[in-house]
């Protein structure tokens, strides 16, 4: 089909099984978003969202609203907006807005009759 030579590396930064990877974190994990060489984590088990460097090393950590189920980078945000938008296993919709200070995790959208 296609001929081309492209090789991809595998690089085990955090995870939730003690010696799998450079770093352990028992919160680890349900979504990963890639931000310029860093990495927010989604926990769904302890309602978290946690920034990653390329070490696997927490350089972030903020509450969420609920269990969160993913998580999506928003490109080109506006100035003051929303950098990443998660949504929970509850309904919400939430977005990271990290000028916003202490906690930027600000709800969005609640809808918990549509929850199945």
């Amino acid at each position: 089909m296609f001929d081309c030579d492209i090789t991809f590396s595998q690089k085990n930064l955090v995870s939730n099984v003690g010696g799998s990877a450079r770093n352990t974190d028992p919160d680890a994990s349900t979504s990963v978003v890639v931000n310029d060489g860093q990495y927010w984590v989604t926990l769904n088990g302890t309602s978290f969202l946690k920034l990653y460097d390329n070490d696997g090393n927490i350089l972030k950590s903020f509450p969420t609203p609920d269990a969160p189920s993913g998580s999506v980078k928003v490109f080109k945000p506006k100035p003051g907006g929303p950098e990443l938008i998660l949504v929970t296993e509850g309904g919400i919709i939430a977005a990271y807005i990290p000028s916003i200070y202490p906690n930027p995790i600000v709800i969005k959208y609640t809808d918990t009759t549509t929850v199945l």
